[in-house]
Parts: C-alpha cells; sequence; structure tokens
C-alpha cells in the first residue's frame, strides 16, 4: 500500500518538474486578457444597448433566424455594418 502511494507521489513530483523543464509561462495571455477586455470596453461604449445585444447573441451563437423582432437578412445586415463600423483600420475583429 506506501508503495503505490510513494509511487503516485513520485509520479506528480516528476510530472511537476518536466512541466517547469518543458513549459514555457504563458504570461503573454494574461496581457492580451487585459487587452482584450478594454477593447471590449470600448467597443461596448460606442454602440446602443440593442446594438450591443445583437453584437452578444451573435457572440453566442445565436443564429439569425432564431433573434427574435428582426429577420435573419435584417440581422445579417446589421451585423456586417456594426463590423464595418467598429473595425480599427479597415482590420477584422
Amino acid at each position: 500500500m506506501n508503495r503505490a502511494v510513494d509511487t503516485g507521489s513520485w509520479v506528480e513530483r516528476n510530472h511537476a518538474r518536466l512541466r517547469r523543464m518543458y513549459l514555457r509561462p504563458q504570461n503573454h495571455h494574461s496581457e492580451q486578457r487585459v487587452l482584450a477586455r478594454v477593447r471590449l470596453a470600448e467597443i461596448r461604449e460606442s454602440v446602443s444597448p440593442n446594438e450591443w445585444g445583437l453584437l452578444m447573441a451573435v457572440a453566442a451563437g445565436v443564429a439569425y433566424h432564431e433573434m427574435t423582432g428582426i429577420t435573419a437578412g435584417g440581422a445579417r445586415t446589421r451585423v456586417a455594418r456594426l463590423r464595418a463600423r467598429l473595425r480599427p483600420n479597415g482590420r477584422a475583429i
């Protein structure tokens, strides 16, 4: 029984050692997250509540034809215009 516990402990220590040796720290992801949150806040401030709701529905994967109060074609057109308006310097958002 003790041998199994010791072996399990050794495996965990070995995995930790290998992670320290071969995995690089992912610090750049935290900076990207902060920048993405800042950009998202800027976008939210620049659109109306209805437009924000439309963008959130699209981001959540709601199909255009499932959105209430608007036709699928109308929703696609509004989203395309929003994306074009929000696109910084012609880049995709």
